[in-house]
């Protein structure tokens, strides 16, 4: 099938033997999985069919889905995991491929409307009074690059701190935003990105802005996003995680104080003249101070179950909340009239009233309502049990061509709890190894003798034990560990016993860290999730992966916790279809860190013993069964050595 498909001029032609990437494209060789990838990302294209594509590390996915995207002629979207991945696909991969393809299509870079400013919100925040020196300075800063920016990508401003609060008073949401009201709405970035995207064959996302869009209420204006013939979802394995955090509800602190401020800016510009306006904003503001202090001094997140039975004031305070917010809505009615700001203010406060009034009820059989409590606010959010019922309402109204791909999509070779948590029937599915010759490039270490990881002497001993093998590999290890305290632990004891250089996650921003770690001949980097995926060090820089334990999510987590008890309830079996599937895909990752390349050799490490002492621990090894395993020390030394 392949031989004659390339024949055909087909997108596996354009990246096989004779093709113009391996002719112009310095370093690119053919893999027989990659034209099969892009051959059936073509067909799918063409017939509108959905496919999951698992492809190992090495199989060169993005050109596979990008070069029959890009010859498709048809108005394709594509979405990845993070704006790191969107910027680096748009800027390098997708105009070189387009440039050795000899193809014209027109691309658009489209983020969330957090990263656009909004010039009648930043007319607005000329009014604030409560602001400090440091927001005002970089609120002057802000009015300096307005003059000039023709995009007005936040991005591009170099003076402001990414993280700054004053973002939130120049950018816009939906609640917040004028559409069609504006008077600044031609001149309006985030309509004037919208507009690039809607006129381009090509579009760039990321999977938070995908979800953000597709549960936004259906008025028209809110959706950013274009219709297209075909979505590709990169990185797919992030999805079910990303749509719960959207197809929940949140309401918190910051949501309700920003309504206070922004109607006391809308009174100073539309002027209703109603004395009572601002005195209940005010009193709206005191009822979510009260609601805090409801909550008790402890900073983390609770089950709300959890934290009504320890507070007792808990349920009154936000009756209290849902009161006085009824009573804002009811003046704001009256002020509407009196100009569009105070129109749009009515609007949010009915929605948000509505919100809190809702938390009064008991949430329904497939929702997990939680606390997140922070320092001075906190966040009340409702979440899916399962998102996959929600997932199959958005995904079937899109007549559409789909591909779900990333190296990690299924368990032993099942892609059913994927299939199950994004809510798909019976789709084609195809998975295709890494081209990578494990068997002779890696080596599996499962230590022997180390106690059990619940053990307090656990993290100790197994410094001790490795020791020897860090002296073999000159350092050039990641050491990843799935907690905080962990992570320290190890990081102290080695700074205090070796000459290597130490690097640990947290000390620096993490684009530093990963320079320093390939710039330094000796060194070992302690990390935790955030180094499991999405990271790539290609060469000798990196030789040794250690996984400290098995990724389970921690079962003190009270959002965790509520799901399992529900999904127990229902007579599911919470741990095998779901803890342990998610705790597969997740080692996948942190194992995907060790071989980036086709010359690269290195030992992984997974420490836990309960990978051989349990009956579940035997999937982990399915997924990592091309490497060959061995519980001798001195092998793993010699081939370390050997490097």
């Amino acid at each position: 099938m392949l031989g004659q498909a390339l024949i055909q001029n087909s997108a596996g032609w354009y990246l096989g033997e004779h093709g113009p990437l391996k002719a112009t494209l310095k370093g690119f060789q053919p893999r027989p999985s990659q034209q099969e990838f892009a051959l059936k990302v073509e067909e799918s294209i063409q017939y509108r069919g959905t496919v999951l594509a698992e492809s190992g590390t090495g199989t060169g996915k993005t050109f596979a889905y990008l070069v029959p995207a890009l010859l498709s002629g048809k108005k394709v979207l594509i979405s990845t995991g993070t704006r790191y991945l969107q910027e680096q696909l748009f800027h390098r991969d997708l105009p070189t491929i387009a440039k050795k393809l000899k193809v014209s299509v027109t691309a658009a870079l489209l983020k969330g409307r957090a990263n656009y400013l909004c010039i009648d919100r930043l007319e607005q925040s000329r009014y604030a009074t409560r602001v400090s020196v440091l927001m005002r300075d970089e609120l002057e800063e802000i009015y300096k690059w307005s003059a000039s920016t023709k995009t007005g990508d936040k991005s591009e401003v170099s003076g402001v701190r990414e993280d700054s609060e004053v973002w939130q008073w120049v950018t816009s949401t939906v609640d917040n935003c004028l559409g069609s009201k504006c008077t600044h709405f031609n001149k309006c970035h985030i309509n004037k990105a919208r507009k690039k995207a809607a006129e381009a064959e090509l579009v760039v996302v990321n999977h938070h802005l995908f979800f953000a869009d597709a549960t936004l209420k259906e008025d028209g204006f809110g959706q950013l996003l274009p219709d297209v013939d075909t979505y590709i979802f990169d990185e797919a394995h992030q999805l079910p995680d990303t749509a719960g955090n959207f197809l929940g509800t949140a309401i918190g602190h910051r949501q309700i104080e920003g309504l206070v401020t922004d109607v006391r800016q809308a009174e100073v510009e539309d002027k209703s003249g109603i004395p009572a306006l601002l005195d209940s904003a005010t009193a709206l503001e005191k009822a979510i101070r009260d609601l805090r202090l409801a909550m008790g001094k402890r900073i983390q997140r609770y089950s709300w179950e959890e934290l009504v039975a320890s507070q007792p004031k808990l349920e009154s305070r936000l009756n209290d909340l849902a009161i006085t917010s009824g009573k804002l809505v009811e003046v704001l009615a009256a002020a509407a009239d009196s100009g569009d700001h105070l129109e749009r203010c009515y609007e949010r406060a009915a929605s948000i009233s509505g919100q809190i009034s809702k938390l009064l009820d008991q949430p329904d059989s497939n929702t997990i309502r939680w606390v997140d409590v922070t320092r001075f606010g906190f966040r009340i959010c409702e979440t899916p049990i399962n998102p996959g019922p929600l997932l199959a309402k958005i995904f079937s109204r899109r007549n559409t061509s789909m591909v779900f791909t990333s190296a990690t999509l299924t368990v032993a070779g099942d892609f059913s709890y994927f299939r199950s948590q994004m809510g798909l029937g019976e789709v084609d599915e195809y998975s295709w190894s890494s081209p990578f010759n494990f068997a002779d490039q890696t080596l599996l270490y499962l230590p022997e003798g180390l106690p059990d990881p619940r053990d307090e002497n656990y993290q100790r001993a197994l410094s001790e034990h490795l020791e020897p093998i860090f002296k073999s590999s000159k350092g050039r290890a990641f050491m990843l560990f799935t907690s905080y305290k962990a992570m320290q632990g190890a990081a102290e004891y080695f700074i205090d016993r070796t000459d290597f250089k130490v690097l640990v996650q947290g000390d620096k921003p993490k684009a530093e860290l990963l320079e320093a770690f390939q710039r330094n001949p000796k060194v070992l980097l302690f990390a935790t999730m955030g180094f499991w995926e999405g990271v790539d060090v290609k060469g000798d820089a990196l030789v040794l992966v250690m996984l400290d334990k098995l990724p389970f999510e921690s079962p003190g987590d009270p959002v965790l916790k509520s799901r399992l008890a529900r999904m127990e309830q229902d007579g599911l079996n919470p741990f095998m279809e779901y803890q342990l599937p998610r705790a597969v895909i997740k080692l996948r990752q942190g194992a995907g860190r060790l071989i980036r390349d086709f010359d690269d050799y290195g030992v992984l490490i997974l420490a836990d013993p309960r990978t051989r002492s349990t009956r579940y621990g035997k999937k982990f090894l399915e997924s990592l069964s091309e490497m060959p395993q061995t519980s001798d020390r001195n092998l793993v030394s010699n081939f370390l050595a050997s490097i």
